[in-house]
């Protein structure tokens, strides 16, 4: 996990599923934000609603990801767990 400080993305070397991969680094912090990507929810400085209902998660390192509608609900499920804070 300590290469993934803030996302990852689907093109990571690793012979998993992005789906699995996100739920083995979910106890660390990590959530699928998107259909290519994951973040780590600490690493969240804002977050702005655009018009088509989707997100755009702004990083502590500037850094801009998409958090699509589908995966919207578990992210903020997310972010309303103990010791999340953005």
């Amino acid at each position: 996990v300590g290469d993934f400080p803030y996302a990852f993305h689907k093109g990571i070397r690793n012979r998993t599923t992005l789906s699995s991969f996100v739920e083995q680094i979910s106890e660390q912090g990590f959530c699928r934000i998107h259909r290519y990507y994951g973040a780590n929810l600490s690493a969240v400085e804002s977050i702005t609603t655009l018009p088509s209902g989707d997100c755009e998660l702004t990083l502590k390192n500037n850094k801009v990801l998409n958090l699509s509608r589908r995966y919207k609900d578990e992210f903020k499920a997310k972010l309303n767990e103990p010791g999340i804070h953005v």
